[in-house]
């Protein structure tokens, strides 16, 4: 039985607003109460600082995360589960947040795996559990493969039930043609500029980083159209491009976070289900060929086909689109994995 449903996160971190959302459909779902975890930064740290340390960090002294995650790995308490007993599930959106779980009888969802350390420190806290899962593939082998014996489970991300529109009701109002929200792949950027250059009434919004780590959005009609912190903000933008431009992490730059680890971010979803069109940088791994991704995304290695899938995208109406779109969305609902959920938990109890 499910008595709770939590998520972690960081502080004005906007991006792990989803995790919430997860646990607020999960909450429905299992008619039970979804809450928040969150981890301060410092606060004798002002927040600007704050992210130009972090950008140093990750980019100058990535060893210093690993440093940091292998002395939690020592550190932090055993977790425990007893399938049994009502259980709390848990959205851990980075790794050693898990260990807010300890004293509760838990079941966990790890979402932000990327590292050997990391998953050296999943297996070591669940070795007793029957029961926990992780949202990539590659993560799920690497854990198999570190450990054979590990009840690791592999689920799908997904994308809350309260976005869901039949035909895109609530989406048709398309005010911009594509967007790339969030982190930006360089070769789809260069591919969409040079289209934008030749199509000089397209209208492409893209991020942009300033110096002092504030990330401000241009479009190539309008210029700055200001920064969007909120994930109410990222889904009304999102929802008005006809085209969205998505990509795994690491496809086309070697990131020292990912490791060779890439899936389908959750970008992918909610493009798909707020009414957008996809155009995509992926590789042809296990996860992305299970999810049939390729059917919904054309995965892109040229300019030409790039050119060529655009101005199809550019083309489709919303109820072609929607058909097209239709078995991805409604396989990727949140309420699909809470499903998933319930038989897993319902066969170890049968045991």
């Amino acid at each position: 039985m499910i008595s709770a449903v939590f998520s972690t996160a960081i502080e004005n971190h906007s991006a792990h607003d989803i995790a919430y959302e997860w646990a607020e459909e999960f909450a429905r779902y299992f008619h039970v109460k979804a809450e928040r975890k969150i981890f301060h930064v410092s606060s004798k740290i002002i927040p600007r600082t704050w992210l130009r340390i972090k950008v140093f960090i990750n980019k100058i002294l990535p060893i210093a995360r690993e440093l940091r995650r292998a002395a939690k790995n020592i550190s932090d308490p055993a977790l425990t589960q007893d399938i049994n007993s009502p259980l709390s599930v848990w959205f851990i959106m980075e790794v050693p947040h898990s260990s807010a779980c300890a004293g509760s009888n838990c079941l966990l969802i790890y979402t932000d795996v990327w590292t050997d350390t990391d998953i050296k420190y999943i297996v070591k806290r669940t070795k007793n559990f029957k029961l926990f899962y992780v949202t990539s593939r590659n993560i799920f082998e690497r854990i198999k493969a570190e450990d054979p014996n590990s009840n690791v489970h592999y689920m799908p991300l997904s994308v809350p039930d309260k976005y869901f529109s039949p035909n895109f009701a609530k989406y048709r109002d398309k005010t911009i043609d594509v967007i790339q929200f969030g982190r930006k792949n360089s070769v789809l950027h260069s591919y969409m500029m040079q289209y934008a250059n030749e199509h000089k009434y397209i209208d492409y919004v893209y991020s942009h980083d300033t110096p002092n780590s504030q990330r401000t959005y241009i479009s190539t009609i309008r210029g700055n159209i200001g920064s969007f912190t909120t994930h109410e903000d990222f889904s009304r933008i999102l929802s008005s491009a006809k085209v969205s431009l998505v990509s795994s992490p690491g496809v086309d730059i070697q990131r020292s976070r990912t490791v060779g680890v890439s899936f389908p971010t959750p970008r992918f979803y909610e493009s798909a289900i707020l009414g957008c069109a996809l155009i995509g940088r992926y590789p042809d791994n296990e996860e992305f060929r299970e999810l049939n991704m390729n059917r919904y995304c054309p995965n892109i290695t040229s300019y030409e086909q790039f050119a060529e899938c655009l101005e199809r995208a550019l083309a489709q109406t919303p109820e072609e689109l929607y058909a097209q779109n239709h078995d991805f969305i409604i396989n990727s609902l949140t309420s699909k994995r809470a499903e998933q959920i319930q038989r897993d938990l319902a066969e170890l109890t049968e045991e």
